[in-house]
């Protein structure tokens, strides 16, 4: 059996350390009991062994390159990190970026949909966009991507997409995500490539904050058509294709890396 990767190994260290830790009077507690996984969640087969967290192969794996065997805490820590390890000098918040596309995306009827991104992981919800699939008309939605989909999945599968900019032959971007916490409170990079384009984004409604990115369609599996149709109406889509391709200018690199860019050239 192969070894489990450093950063497995260096995380069993840190939490056993935890274990001798007990509350204090500022109410600091132990994050890891030593016995169980209690207030942790994961998608991977994460065991405790002699008071360290292990990754262990499932039934039929092999090595140790799985992408998700996410192990997180149940609960989050932004407030404790920014109050005792960041004093707020030295703690800055960068939004992610994108760069604008000169070709932007243009109106069609009847309207196309890509799916562009990793298709490996649960969280990418492949049965999500399996069953979009089937309800659309033939060949509505195509899907880049690796690793290939097994044909059950039904998906109008157009390999690997060598340049980019196959993303202006269509008319929405789309995204599947899975309804666990981490993706709910989420953000997937995939978003921002497709606003570059000018296309709206059709994003599942579990997604909390959407209102926050400009040119995102919420949907769930029931009125999926019924927003494909609402917005294939050319002046609704050019509406909603003149929102997304403004937040992605707003989103600029040159923009958004500006206040790091600055403090860089000050030091």
């Amino acid at each position: 059996m192969k070894k489990a990767p450093m950063a497995v190994a260096v995380l069993g260290v840190l939490l056993s350390a935890c274990v001798t830790q007990s509350a204090d009077k500022d109410g600091f507690a132990p994050m890891f009991d030593g016995k169980t996984l209690a207030g942790w969640q994961t998608t991977g087969n994460w065991v405790v062994e002699d008071g360290t967290v292990t990754l262990r192969p499932r039934p039929g794996e092999e090595g140790w390159e799985r992408y998700d065997a996410y192990l997180t805490t149940a609960r989050t820590y932004k407030d404790f990190v920014e109050k005792y390890i960041y004093d707020g000098d030295n703690l800055i918040t960068l939004d992610w970026g994108c760069h604008p596309k000169e070709v932007r995306a243009e109106y069609q009827s009847p309207p196309k949909v890509v799916y562009m991104g990793y298709l490996g992981g649960y969280w990418m919800n492949k049965e999500l966009l399996s069953r979009l699939s089937k309800r659309g008309r033939p060949g509505m939605i195509d899907v880049y991507g690796l690793p290939k989909p097994e044909k059950r999945f039904g998906l109008n599968y157009k390999g690997f997409a060598e340049d980019i900019d196959v993303l202006n032959r269509y008319q929405f971007g789309l995204i599947t995500i899975s309804k666990d916490r981490l993706r709910r409170e989420g953000f997937s990079a995939k978003h921002l490539e497709y606003l570059s384009y000018g296309l709206p984004v059709l994003v599942p409604d579990w997604r909390e904050k959407l209102e926050l990115i400009k040119g995102s369609i919420p949907y769930n599996e029931a009125d999926f058509l019924d927003m494909m149709d609402l917005y294939s109406d050319e002046d609704e889509w050019n509406r909603m294709s003149d929102m997304a391709y403004g937040q992605a200018q707003r989103l600029d690199w040159d923009i958004t890396l500006k206040e790091l860019e600055d403090i860089v050239q000050k030091g």
